[in-house]
């Protein structure tokens, strides 16, 4: 037989079964690819497994995130909710349900005030009745823990709720959403009656086979026991006289009123149907777990199985107490460490780069002020430089003026003593005093006293211009 011709065959076939042909033949390629390279097969492995480390690490973090919930909705840590987390983690491993789904189970009770032993008692039947109503794990929790409050039943009861509801879905037109509709309206009255879960759910099976609906029918059906209890009458002589009735509708009515006169009717007329659906319930046991096992007994229930178990060994890999979940929570530690680490080092620098700016705006500061100051001694130096030459031609002006001040005032002088010599001449006594009188003349005439005061001028602008260059240079 050649093999290789009906191969090219089905590669040749058009549309997806064409492409699914190709993408077969292109795995076992790979496949024979990576068994002939240890390598290649190392590599895999190992990526396999940090992928598989990497999913439960997800895992774990919900399961725990999930049981921290819960913890706060019970008020206690969750070191105390051990059981519950064992319960959860047991029943995720054999049940359609995950580890994380129950956890969030589990917290749904908690919200109706139950304790964790009976949060126990509960989880495992409500798993049941929501696989075989493929209802929420929520909405199923709501509607068992009611329907158990409502009648005052324990815990452990909860079987009986999900077996009950199971059973009337599997035999009448009451499914999941008629009794979560109806039970909160008639199931306080009917069991203050004395009608227990199976007979109201026959009643409301019944009433749901002939059209009636949930809101409508468990309304009237309150009303009715209600008005039976008014009456002092029961129910079975209440029946008895509407079936008995030439005109039922006006006994019906004069009975109950329009609000209860259609569905005392029908039940009136259906007396037998009900008791026989009554014992179906009655004998309801085992029926959740009956048809949630029915229901994964398909390739999608072993997938959603298979998706549960696995998902209990990837928690398992991540348990606490575990030797990988150890070196993942102190790889984190480490990382948390590092990254705190990291924190103070950009803190750090953040306030060495303020410091630098402190300092810095403090330098720019220190040089623009002395810069500014420079400005001003400069434009002081200017001044007294100006000033300076100032005094320099001041002293000029001083040689200046006291030379000619004293050659004028030699003259003057020296016009004087001419004139006295020429008065004195008319003087008899004139020989005895013209000596002194041409001595002082001739001393007047010599004198250096404005060559002197020249000299000090000259002498002071030396000497003020030399400290001024001196000063200039320093």
């Amino acid at each position: 037989m050649n093999i290789g011709n009906y191969a090219s065959a089905l590669t040749g076939l058009p549309g997806p079964l064409g492409r699914a042909t190709m993408g077969i033949q292109m795995m076992g390629t790979a496949l024979k690819t990576m068994l002939a390279n240890p390598i290649l097969l190392a590599i895999a492995g190992v990526a396999g497994f940090i992928k598989v480390v990497a999913d439960s690490v997800k895992t774990a973090k919900a399961f725990q995130t999930a049981n921290a919930d819960l913890a706060a909705t019970l008020g206690v840590t969750r070191s105390e909710t051990e059981d519950l987390q064992k319960s959860a983690l047991e029943l995720g491993k054999s049940t359609a349900f995950s580890a994380v789904e129950v956890a969030n189970l589990q917290n749904e009770y908690a919200k109706l005030g139950y304790s964790q032993s009976e949060i126990i008692g509960l989880t495992a039947s409500t798993i049941d009745l929501s696989v075989a109503t493929r209802k929420g794990a929520d909405e199923t929790a709501t509607y068992i823990g009611s329907v158990v409050n409502t009648y005052g039943l324990s815990a452990s009861e909860a079987t009986r709720v999900a077996d009950v509801t199971a059973k009337a879905a599997a035999s009448s037109a009451l499914d999941f959403d008629k009794l979560s509709t109806a039970m909160p309206i008639v199931g306080a009255t009917a069991k203050n009656a004395g009608v227990d879960l199976e007979r109201v759910t026959a009643q409301l099976g019944v009433l749901s086979d002939r059209g009636i609906d949930a809101s409508t029918s468990s309304t009237a059906l309150r009303n009715i026991f209600l008005e039976l209890a008014k009456r002092g009458m029961s129910y079975d002589e209440a029946m008895e006289k509407i079936n008995a009735s030439t005109n039922k509708n006006a006994t019906a009515m004069e009975l109950f009123g329009k609000r209860g006169a259609t569905v005392a009717t029908i039940l009136s007329e259906n007396t037998t149907q009900v008791d026989e659906l009554e014992k179906v319930l009655d004998n309801a046991g085992g029926t959740a777990e009956k048809v949630a096992g029915e229901k994964l007994d398909t390739l999608e229930g072993s997938v959603t199985l298979m998706k549960s178990a696995w998902e209990g060994f990837k928690l398992t890999l991540t348990d606490s107490e575990g030797p990988i979940m150890k070196v993942i929570q102190a790889i984190v530690d480490i990382t948390t460490g590092l990254i705190n680490a990291l924190s103070v080092v950009v803190k750090l620098g953040k306030a060495v780069n303020s410091t630098f700016a402190a300092v810095r705006t403090a330098v720019v500061s220190a040089f623009a002020f002395i810069i500014s100051k420079v400005g001003d001694f400069l434009k002081s130096f200017e001044f007294i430089t100006t000033a300076v030459e100032k005094v320099s031609t001041a002293f000029s002006g001083i040689k200046t003026i006291s030379t000619e001040a004293f050659n004028y005032v030699k003259g003057k002088a020296v016009e004087f003593v001419n004139g006295l010599i020429k008065t004195l001449n008319k003087l008899p006594f004139f020989g005895d005093i013209e000596e002194v009188v041409l001595s002082v003349k001739e001393d007047v005439e010599n004198s250096k006293a404005g060559d002197k005061a020249s000299e000090a001028a000259e002498k002071a602008k030396s000497a003020w211009q030399d400290f001024f260059d001196s000063f200039k240079k320093k």
